[in-house]
């Protein structure tokens, strides 16, 4: 299982877009986001908005089969929901996932659980 936590800066004037995209948009559409992740090998996923109108960042939680797999599938993905989604984070943050990452993601330095 691989575990990823990306961090993607909202761009200016965005935030209250990408707040409705997250939090009134996705939760419209969950049948097709289940479907979507299934396909994916997604099987958890958590997004936070952290800060403000200035410098906002959101925040995705990410479990994973095997995500280099998963991300490679969404590149390539012409589903109607995917487009729509791939879309939606690009014009909130910028972020192009119908190629390689254009952002670095984070180094992973401990996991913890509990037992």
């Amino acid at each position: 299982m691989d575990y990823i936590c990306l961090s993607l800066p909202v761009q200016p004037d965005r935030v209250d877009d990408t707040r409705k995209f997250l939090s009134n948009e996705l939760p419209d559409r969950l049948d097709e986001l289940a479907d979507s992740q299934a396909a994916l090998g997604i099987v958890k996923e958590h997004w936070f908005l952290d800060g403000r109108e200035e410098g906002a960042t959101l925040i995705g939680y990410i479990e994973s089969l095997d995500f280099a797999k998963s991300a490679e599938l969404m590149a390539a993905s012409k589903r109607p929901f995917d487009v729509w989604f791939k879309s939606r984070l690009r014009e909130c943050t910028g972020a192009d996932l119908e190629g390689p990452p254009t952002y670095g993601l984070p180094e992973p330095l401990i996991t913890w659980s509990a037992r």
